[in-house]
């Protein structure tokens, strides 16, 4: 397959691809700071995509992580996110990646590189147009464009699930159930749907290889790497439509990196990635669109991966 045809295949892919969240002229100026921590910031997500958010510490990206969570107001702007498919329509956590998903971890030359950069001019269509493409997909794209109305803090906070870097340090539970069930609602009125969470917690614990757990053990009793699978599975179970990972990889050693790195290329399968991560050697492979945040809090969308220019490590 040569480079031309790739890019104009993954063209094809991308202008029916819809997003499930996008972020238009998003600013955060929070009280008491000199200047906006985040500024004019607008970036479409996907579907079934890994994003990849790089740039220099200090520069904005984890502020905004927790704004796109909800965890913080926006000062201007809009953020949109489409809900979260019914248990019906859901995929199986764990499913084999298909032969039409993106590239595995790996895999290099040309023919990726001009994937991506159809990739990402698609994308900036969509942005730039407000709109989706034309023929079969225009109707799934029209339909697309009401769910990503503007949502509120209480919606993003539904539909977006947040792993903060070093998640370990924030567990709340004596042990690995308590964890995982530390939000559930305790009344026995609600004794349905705290069954249909427990074959949730199933279907999650075996999707991050955690099926084998002792639901006894204390959470800091784990392995570094059975502590970040843990800190993913605890978001979910809350079936989230965009998950955003900040820094995942950091303080792990190399065996623990790479069962992340293999979890995240299966978790594409059931909702859309949004990554801040320096370690690019690992997570690389997975991006199927990036940006770069620059000093300032501005964002910009990257045409090609890896980047032409230095690195931001």
């Amino acid at each position: 397959e040569s480079a031309a045809e790739s890019a104009a295949e993954s063209a094809a892919e991308s202008a029916v691809k819809p997003s499930v969240m996008r972020v238009q002229d998003l600013a955060f100026h929070p009280p008491g700071v000199e200047h906006p921590l985040l500024s004019g910031i607008s970036m479409d997500v996907p579907a079934h995509s890994l994003g990849l958010v790089i740039g220099r510490s200090g520069s904005g990206k984890t502020t905004l992580l927790q704004v796109l969570a909800g965890l913080c107001e926006q000062t201007s702007g809009t953020v949109g996110v489409v809900p979260a498919p019914t248990p019906g329509q859901a995929s199986s956590f764990g499913a084999r990646p298909s032969s039409t998903s993106p590239s595995s971890p790996g895999t290099t030359g040309g023919g990726r590189g001009a994937k991506f950069a159809a990739r990402m001019a698609a994308e900036k269509r969509v942005v730039s147009s407000g709109g989706g493409s034309s023929g079969s997909g225009a109707g799934s794209a029209r339909g697309t464009e009401k769910l990503l109305a503007p949502a509120t803090l209480e919606q993003r906070m539904a539909r977006v699930g947040l792993v903060f870097q070093f998640p370990e340090r924030h567990f709340l539970g004596q042990d690995v159930f308590s964890e995982l069930t530390f939000s559930w609602p305790r009344e026995p009125a609600f004794f349905l749907e705290q069954q249909a969470l427990r074959t949730r917690v199933l279907q999650v614990l075996q999707a991050v290889g955690l099926s084998e757990i002792d639901m006894s053990l204390a959470p800091w009793a784990l392995s570094g790497g059975q502590q970040r699978r843990l800190a993913l599975a605890i978001q979910l179970i809350r079936q989230p439509t965009v998950l955003l990972l900040d820094e995942p990889l950091a303080g792990l050693d190399w065996q623990a990196r790479l069962e992340v790195v293999e979890l995240l290329q299966r978790l594409k399968q059931d909702c859309s990635l949004v990554v801040v991560s320096h370690d690019l050697r690992e997570v690389g492979p997975l991006v199927d669109c990036a940006w770069e945040m620059a000093p300032g809090g501005t964002l910009k969308a990257l045409d090609s991966w890896p980047p032409t220019t230095p690195g931001n490590q």
